[in-house]
């Protein structure tokens, strides 16, 4: 598999995916690993893609939150993404990248329509970023989110960091 991923292009980003989607985990593993490893703008656009597979989201997940910090943009990128659970695994990702770049990002994400991707981004920032900077965003979904989940977690970041 190394010697794939020494090719650095789409046919090996191509064939990575496919091995990532095999049953056998190790097999799996390993090719997220190289997909990583190669970290082109194709191979990161292919781990936001599989994180939003629930049998692999926890390691494609892992793997983009230790892509250094020149890819966070592209990572974010997957904000973009039509499918609510790779937004939710995106969101998730930067809330484990210390990164202004990446505080930015989840404060996008307050604004997107599903509820889980607001939810991610509002502990994501919790757990980065200072929420105080959000705050007038923060108190606004805390008064009227249509989600309840969305509406205690806002208040609670805001009552959390009040209490610092």
């Amino acid at each position: 598999m190394n010697a794939i991923a020494l090719r650095r292009d789409d046919k090996a980003v191509d064939l990575l995916e496919s091995l990532a989607t095999e049953a056998d985990h190790n097999v799996s593993e390993a090719a997220i690993m190289q997909l990583a490893a190669i970290a082109t703008p194709a191979a990161i656009e292919c781990l936001i893609s599989l994180a939003g597979n629930r049998q692999l989201r926890e390691s494609a997940s892992a793997a983009l939150a230790r892509l250094a910090p020149a890819h966070v943009d592209r990572v974010g990128s997957g904000l973009k993404n039509s499918a609510v659970e790779v937004r939710r695994a995106v969101v998730e990702v930067l809330g484990r990248t210390r990164h202004p770049r990446a505080s930015q990002l989840l404060a996008e994400a307050l604004d997107d329509d599903a509820a889980p991707v607001r939810l991610g981004a509002i502990v994501g920032l919790e757990r980065i970023g200072n929420p105080q900077n959000w705050e007038r965003k923060l108190l606004s979904l805390a008064r009227s989110d249509p989600d309840s989940s969305v509406r205690d977690a806002a208040r609670q970041a805001l009552e959390r960091w009040a209490a610092r």
